[in-house]
């Protein structure tokens, strides 16, 4: 089977017609580019705020704890309100 040159869409020039295997092939080639190019394994990520979440891990702990003594104080001034 032999395929003619058909018009362009915009008229200006004569155009090879494009077949379905070449398409496919740039398309197949895309698609792997952008896996590629998709692949975080090749730089590890940099660790940029790990000493701010080590400060904010404390705070929550000594936060924790100042809670519980708040609880305890409370309830220690409920007993002592109810006597």
């Amino acid at each position: 089977m032999k395929l003619e040159p058909v018009a362009c869409i915009c008229g200006i020039a004569p155009c090879k017609p494009v077949l379905l295997e070449e398409i496919m092939k740039q398309i197949l080639l895309v698609v792997i580019l952008l896996l590629n190019a998709c692949d975080g394994s090749s730089a590890p990520t940099p660790k940029i705020a790990e000493p701010q979440r080590e400060a904010l891990e404390k705070a929550k702990g000594v936060d924790q704890i100042l809670q519980k003594g708040n609880e305890e104080t409370q309830e220690k001034i409920s007993e002592s309100e109810g006597k």
